[in-house]
C-alpha cells in the first residue's frame, strides 16, 4: 500500500518536473528564435518558433504567431504571413493587439493587390487614436488607388497632406495629381481608332514612337507592294498574294496600338503611385 502511494508520488513529481523542463526549454527556444529573428535568419527562426508552439506553454502563442508572420513577410511569403496573423488575432483578447494585427494583414493584402479583401479588413479596425486614423487613411488611399477609384484615393491622400504644415510638399502633391489626371485621360480605344485611320498614330498618341514608326513604315511598305502587285499581275492575283500580308500588319498594328496604350497607362499610373508613396514618406518625416 505504502509502496503504491510512493510510486504515485514519484509519478506526479516526474510529471511536474517534465512540465517545468518543457516550459524552460520553450522559453530558451523562444529567446533563441528571437535572436535568429534579430539576425535576419528568418527561415531558421521560423523552425524555432514552431518548436516553441509545440511545447505550448500557453502565454507565448500570440507572440510566436506574430513573429512567425513577420518571418514569412520578410521572405515574401505573404499568404502564410497573413495566416499566422489570423492565428495571432484569434489567440488574444487584447483589442489594441488585434487592431495592430489587422493593419499588418492589410499591408500584406495591399502588396498582394488583394484590394477588396483589404478594404473589408480596414472596416473591421476600431480606430482609437489619431495615429491609427492616419494609418487607416493612408491604407484607404492605397486601396482605392489599386481599385482604380482615383477620386476616392485622392480624397484620402488630400486628408493626409496638410498645406499649412508643409506647403512645398503640398505643391508637389498637386503636381502629382495633375499628372495622374493627364495619365487617366489616355484612352486606349482612341489609340486604336487613330491607328485604324492612319497606322502608327495610335502608338504615337500613347508615347511609343519606336513602335509607331515601325507600324507606319511596315504597313506603308506592304501597301506599296500590294499596289505594285495589282498593277503588275492584276487585281485578283495581286490581292491574293500581297494584300493578306498588308492586312495582317494593318490589323495587328491597330490592335497593338490599343494594347500599348493600356500598358503605358498602367505603367504611368504605377509611376504616379510610387511618387505619391515617396511624397507621403517625405511628408511624414517633415512634420515629425
Amino acid at each position: 500500500m505504502h509502496s503504491s502511494r510512493r510510486a504515485g508520488r514519484y509519478l506526479w513529481l516526474w510529471i511536474l518536473f517534465s512540465i517545468k523542463a518543457s516550459a524552460q526549454d520553450a522559453v530558451a527556444t523562444l529567446h533563441y528564435a528571437d535572436f535568429l529573428f534579430d539576425q535576419k535568419q528568418y527561415e531558421s527562426a521560423l523552425l524555432s518558433y514552431q518548436r516553441v508552439l509545440f511545447f505550448n506553454p500557453g502565454n507565448v502563442n500570440t507572440d510566436c504567431y506574430i513573429r512567425m508572420a513577420d518571418c514569412y513577410a520578410a521572405i515574401d511569403s505573404l499568404h502564410k504571413s497573413n495566416a499566422c496573423y489570423d492565428l495571432a488575432y484569434f489567440s488574444t483578447e487584447n483589442d489594441s493587439i488585434k487592431d495592430a494585427l489587422l493593419f499588418k494583414r492589410i499591408e500584406n493584402l495591399i502588396i498582394l493587390k488583394e484590394y477588396k479583401i483589404a478594404l473589408q479588413d480596414i472596416y473591421a479596425v476600431e480606430i482609437s487614436s489619431a495615429t491609427e486614423q492616419r494609418k487607416a487613411d493612408f491604407y484607404q488611399a492605397c486601396i482605392h488607388y489599386g481599385l482604380n477609384d482615383f477620386a476616392g484615393s485622392e480624397h484620402y491622400f488630400s486628408i493626409l497632406f496638410d498645406s499649412t504644415q508643409a506647403p512645398d510638399l503640398y505643391m508637389r502633391y498637386k503636381k502629382i495629381l495633375k499628372e495622374l489626371r493627364h495619365v487617366n485621360n489616355l484612352n486606349p480605344n482612341a489609340a486604336m481608332i487613330m491607328s485604324i485611320i492612319i497606322p502608327g498614330t495610335g502608338q504615337f498618341y500613347a508615347g511609343d514612337f519606336k513602335n509607331g514608326l515601325n507600324s507606319i513604315t511596315v504597313t506603308s511598305l506592304f501597301m506599296y507592294i500590294t499596289i505594285r502587285s495589282v498593277m503588275a499581275v492584276g487585281i485578283l492575283e495581286g490581292m491574293t498574294t500581297a494584300f493578306p500580308l498588308y492586312y495582317r500588319y494593318y490589323t495587328g498594328g491597330y490592335k497593338r496600338a490599343k494594347a500599348i496604350a493600356e500598358e503605358r497607362k498602367n505603367y504611368r499610373r504605377a509611376r504616379v503611385y510610387q511618387k505619391l508613396l515617396r511624397l507621403y514618406e517625405d511628408y511624414e518625416l517633415s512634420v515629425k
